[in-house]
């Protein structure tokens, strides 16, 4: 196999992994609606479940060094602000509105890419997200207004800038060091970031078997997707695995349907469809020159 054809081969491979965790993604707000207990207490148990099975899947004796742990952890700390802020804006505006306005985080790490590292975007890149983009505008034009609120869609544009500055950092490391291992440190820094919010509300701890046995699920869809976007991380540049990120809206939508009817208007049909199409050109592979 040539050079190319192996890039080629990594760069589908590191394509399905982000697009099968993007699927997972999209449970998400569901399942924070449905938790038994708070959204920062949530956040804390799905990320502290998943750390130490990512810690034991991580390669044995494989260590990162104290500087990769502290920027990993700092990545982690991030994603726990971006989650316990999410978590909030899913309870008080609608899925479609919470899902559609955390989505400018792929813009955002396309500039930082540019700024902090230099990275180059792909003119196919920056034309799909273009196009995704249009279609979240139409999704976000058709969202139900009797269930919006502007302290929730704040929160949800905050845990955006949170989002973007965690993908960027960890899609660094994962370019250097065992993916898994990055994750785990990832996930336990997420954790400690959402304790102390956590232990602020009502409930902090599941009561019954049946609320631990939601965590646990919720904890182990956690892992899957996090290891799915490190892994995919490793072969795909960061801005295009957030213009991936743009299908969430679409499972959160269908989501919302199935379980609280929450009926798409004919605009969020059209924004669906664009950003349909806008990720299908992103993540399009381009043709490579045959090696010599």
């Amino acid at each position: 196999m040539s050079e190319n054809a192996e890039y080629a081969t990594g760069a589908e491979t590191g394509v399905r992994d982000v697009v099968l965790g993007v699927i997972l993604s999209g449970l998400g707000p569901v399942l924070v609606r449905e938790s038994p207990l708070g959204p920062a207490a949530t956040a804390f148990w799905r990320f502290i479940i998943a750390a130490p099975v990512a810690f034991r899947l991580s390669r044995q004796g494989t260590r990162l060094p104290l500087g990769a742990i502290f920027w990993a952890m700092l990545s982690g700390a991030f994603l726990g602000a971006d989650i316990v802020l999410w978590n909030r804006a899913i309870l008080m505006t609608s899925i479609m509105e919470a899902t559609v306005l955390v989505m400018i985080y792929p813009f955002l790490v396309a500039l930082g890419g540019w700024i902090f590292f230099r990275e180059r975007i792909r003119a196919r890149v920056a034309i799909g997200g273009l196009l995704a983009f249009f279609g979240l505008a139409l999704l976000a034009t058709g969202a139900n207004e009797s269930s919006s609120s502007m302290v929730g869609n704040s929160l949800a544009l905050l845990a955006a800038v949170f989002y973007a500055g965690s993908l960027l950092g960890t899609a660094r490391l994962c370019q250097r060091y065992d993916s898994t291992l990055v994750t785990a440190w990832s996930v336990f820094g997420a954790a400690l970031t959402a304790l102390p919010f956590g232990l602020l509300e009502g409930q902090f701890a599941p009561d019954r078997w049946q609320p631990w046995i939601y965590v646990l699920v919720y904890g182990a869809v956690t892992l899957a997707f996090y290891l799915l976007i490190a892994r995919g991380l490793k072969k795909v540049p960061a801005a295009q695995a957030a213009i991936i990120g743009f299908g969430m809206p679409l499972i959160g939508t269908i989501l919302g349907i199935v379980f609280y009817g929450e009926m798409p208007a004919p605009l969020d049909i059209a924004g669906a469809f664009l950003i349909l199409c806008g990720i299908s050109w992103a993540v399009r592979p381009e043709r490579l020159p045959a090696s010599a």
